[in-house]
């Protein structure tokens, strides 16, 4: 759950109780439910449910008491006001509660859903690079005369860089190429 690594940061770096409590009870709560399940049982009975609900929702109110709003600006400034890491945590749990908490509700919702915390917008944009940059690669691997005249502005003239340098170069964004 990518909020534990959010919490984990709060809880490590910037010493807030409240984050290290909350990892807590959602490790806690994963217990609970892995047991039922394991015990046959498709959901939790409905107070200690809403037992864990109460748990999280005291846990929410102590980080916002952690976390006051920071005070007005002497200035009048255009837009909202940044807010803290923590704040903005806070307010992504307080406000997704349903979700965050679905898998106490319904068993067939995993605790932790890597796949979907991989498909980010960044990682997308990892791979689209990734696959743009090899596209490249393969087009000057075949001396294209043409891809590289577009990339390098002449149909012609070899890369600016030398091929020794080129083929063993890490090229965009860390990626290796070639």
């Amino acid at each position: 759950m990518h909020h534990l690594r959010e919490l984990t940061f709060l809880s490590q770096e910037q010493h807030q109780a409240w984050a290290a409590e909350m990892i807590s009870l959602l490790l806690d709560i994963k217990a609970a439910v892995e047991q039922a399940r394991n015990e046959g049982r498709t959901h939790l009975h409905p107070l200690e449910r809403d037992d864990w609900k109460a748990q999280f929702v005291t846990l929410l109110e102590a980080g916002y008491q952690a976390n006051p709003p920071d005070p007005p600006p002497e200035t009048s400034k255009k837009g909202r006001r940044k807010q803290s890491a923590a704040r903005n945590l806070l307010d992504r749990l307080s406000t997704h509660q349903d979700a965050v908490l679905a898998f106490l509700d319904n068993f067939a919702v995993p605790f932790d859903n890597d796949l979907i915390a991989y498909c980010t917008p960044s990682a997308w944009l990892a791979c689209f690079v990734r696959r743009v940059w090899s596209l490249f690669l393969g087009w000057r691997k075949q001396r294209n005369p043409t891809a590289l005249g577009v990339i390098h502005g002449n149909a012609t003239s070899s890369p600016p860089i030398p091929d020794r340098l080129w083929a063993d170069s890490i090229g965009l964004c860390g990626f290796t190429g070639g």
